[in-house]
């Protein structure tokens, strides 16, 4: 087409221009708002799990996803509810692990195709009109659930689930709204290349486009499989490139496109004071996930040692027992002598462990991590009233503290798996599944926590250089 050469130019310096501005300053929001909606999830599902408004999916880790999907969304009989549920959230919880984990966060990684696939997993439950009369199937039995579990007397699972709810509503909108401008950028993108290798090779004519469009519509559909291969094909993209290049008001159409690309930068405030608390926010609130599968596992160990207290025991124990408790004054104790793993020496050591205090203390960690996650909640507060340091020391201690725990707890299973007599294993829990979601809580946590770290050490590298660092 005739008089598109310097428009060209222009319009490739604009998405240029424009796709720089993604990944400087949009992506980065979009991958912490997916971040967010994440973590927000998760507190809401651990919840869930805990009041047993659902339960684990035996198959979730059989799972295997190579592009994000939304899970099914449709009719659920009333016989089927529970299950149907429980396997909807944990492919969901799946997905959106998947999203944060494997996908790339660029602007020419986001096509169309994945921005759809986006779009349609963080929609899936409307959690910005959560109701009982709500038209997505999904979103009304959540809704029902969370009802029947506001009728009890637990104020801090509720406030965990109504701050969780107001998270990934807010995240959400903020998640589209990345999104929309991606879609801008590939849109853009993909009518400049249809453009530069395919029109251009037509010889199009303006007065052929006005007078005959229909036909050299059809003739473009037919050559665009021999040019761009296995490109989609968008027929309204097409459309609006024959608007651009050839209607009456070509030229009004293309200054608005070039407007639509220009970036307007929004004023900045209070630069230099720029906070990155937001990332040991969300580390807490991230960490608080593993209050779950810690007050589990405690469960369930404590069920094990029953188990293994109920085990006969010779005359000889009996007396031995009969001696200490008159020496210690006191009853009994739970000593078990487990074998401990230290990855840093790759060597085992045996300890005692006071397996009382060991429940004691894990069931205490447990509610101060629970209540941790509640962003309404006085300790949260607490929390987003620390100083950076002081925020990132209780971090890292939590850590720490789970981190101690989680070596803990495979040594006990172990002890108590072969402790107690073949013939009553079966009655012995197993906490593996346990063990590997607190440890996936902590390796999460912990990116949070390196992202602070990284951020701070490069202002003051900036700094040190002599350069005014751009806080925006």
């Amino acid at each position: 087409m005739e008089g598109t050469d310097g428009f060209l130019e222009q319009l490739e310096e604009a998405i240029l221009s424009y796709r720089n501005h993604l990944e400087g300053n949009e992506l980065p929001k979009l991958k912490d708002a997916s971040r967010s909606y994440y973590a927000s999830f998760q507190a809401f599902y651990n919840v869930m799990l805990r009041k047993s408004l659902v339960h684990e999916d035996p198959y979730k880790h059989d799972m295997k996803i190579s592009e994000v999907e939304a899970p099914e969304s449709g009719p659920i009989i009333e016989s089927e509810k529970a299950d149907r549920m429980s396997q909807r959230l944990s492919m969901f919880d799946s997905q959106l692990d998947f999203l944060n984990h494997y996908y790339q966060f660029s602007a020419d990684f986001l096509t169309m195709p994945r921005i759809k696939r986006i779009k349609e997993l963080i929609t899936y439950i409307h959690w910005e009109s959560l109701a009982e009369s709500s038209s997505n199937m999904t979103t009304r039995i959540i809704a029902e659930l969370l009802g029947r579990m506001r009728q009890g007397s637990d104020p801090i699972s509720s406030g965990v689930i109504n701050d969780s709810v107001l998270q990934m509503a807010k995240a959400t909108k903020q998640i589209l709204t990345v999104l929309k401008k991606t879609t801008i950028y590939q849109r853009e993108r993909y009518k400049l290349e249809l453009r530069r290798n395919l029109l251009a090779t037509m010889e199009l004519k303006t007065e052929a486009i006005r007078e005959r469009r229909e036909e050299v519509i059809k003739a473009i559909k037919r050559k665009f499989p021999q040019v761009l291969g296995d490109t989609p094909y968008f027929p309204e993209l097409v459309e609006e490139i024959l608007d651009e290049d050839a209607a009456y008001d070509f030229e009004k159409r293309r200054k608005e496109l070039i407007d639509k690309l220009q970036i307007r930068r929004e004023k900045q405030h209070n630069k230099a004071q720029q906070s990155f608390k937001p990332h040991l926010l969300d580390g807490c609130r991230i960490l608080s996930t593993a209050s779950t599968p810690v007050e589990q596992a405690v469960r369930k160990l404590n069920h094990n040692a029953m188990i293994l207290a109920e085990q006969p025991v010779t005359m000889g124990e009996r007396f031995k027992r009969w001696v200490r408790s008159l020496v210690m004054k006191e009853d009994e104790k739970r000593i078990y002598e487990i074998e401990l793993f230290d990855q840093n020496t790759g060597t085992s050591r045996t300890v005692k462990l006071d397996f009382d205090l060991f429940v004691e203390e894990t069931q205490k960690l447990a509610r101060m991590l629970a209540v941790m996650g509640n962003k309404m909640g006085p300790t949260y507060k607490r929390l987003e009233g620390f100083s950076e340091e002081k925020l990132f020391e209780f971090l890292s201690s939590k850590i720490d503290e789970i981190i101690k725990l989680n070596n803990k707890l495979p040594a006990l299973d172990t002890y108590f798996k072969s402790e107690v007599p073949r013939l009553q294993r079966q009655m012995i829990r197993g906490i593996k599944l346990e063990i590997t979601a607190i440890k996936n809580s902590v390796v999460k946590a912990n990116q949070k926590r390196h992202e602070y770290v990284s951020q701070k050490e490069e202002i003051e590298q900036l700094k040190k250089l002599g350069v005014q660092p751009d806080l925006e």
